[in-house]
């Protein structure tokens, strides 16, 4: 259908560049594209913590047991945990924003259950905190990017600067998940 509008309208009149920039793709898909480049690269620390957050929820005892530990951390109040889906890399961003907001209870769960096999050091945490820190900005970027009430393509020049400057930014971040996963983003943020 695109090449079949822009033949018609090349023949009218010349299409400036020949047409070579008359398809331009969803901003949102994009950059779920680089951010899903990132993820894939996504540093242990965040699959231990995917897995613990799978073993709280699937079980009605073990949910009851960390909302127990919640609220003798005094985090009674913060919301329920958040499994990841792959399709939605901002789920994963989602997951670990609320896993860093009881991490106490993290911690103290873990230390009562005897059957939890993983156990996320204060290394790990320190790690999945600047993974969270690198994902904000792009989080942020994706609503307006993903608006349907409103026009987008006036965002578009400087989310797209914005992306630059964090990619651009994270190859000397001195978090070496974070110069992991930007490496593979950077590649796929220059191919589109």
């Amino acid at each position: 259908m695109v090449e079949k509008l822009k033949r018609d309208l090349h023949s009218s009149s010349p299409l400036p560049l020949d047409g070579k920039y008359f398809h331009v793709r969803c901003c949102a898909h994009i950059l779920n594209l680089v951010v899903q480049q990132g993820l894939k690269l996504i540093d242990s620390s965040v699959t231990k913590l995917r897995e613990i957050v799978k073993y709280v929820d699937s079980s009605d005892f073990r949910l009851t047991y960390f909302e127990k530990a919640k609220n003798d951390r005094g985090l009674g109040s913060k919301g329920k945990l958040i499994l990841d889906v792959s399709t939605r890399w901002n789920s994963t961003y989602d997951m670990i924003q609320r896993a860093l907001e009881v991490k106490d209870a993290f911690d103290l769960f873990v230390t009562r259950e005897r059957d939890i096999v993983d156990v996320i050091y204060e290394k790990e945490w320190d790690t999945i905190q600047d993974i969270c820190d690198f994902l904000e900005p792009f989080y942020h970027i994706t609503k307006p990017f993903s608006g349907s009430k409103y026009p987008t393509s006036n965002l578009y020049l400087y989310c797209i600067v914005c992306i630059e400057k964090l990619l651009t930014k994270s190859h000397t971040d001195p978090s070496d998940a974070v110069r992991k996963m930007a490496a593979p983003m950077w590649r796929t943020f220059d191919k589109y």
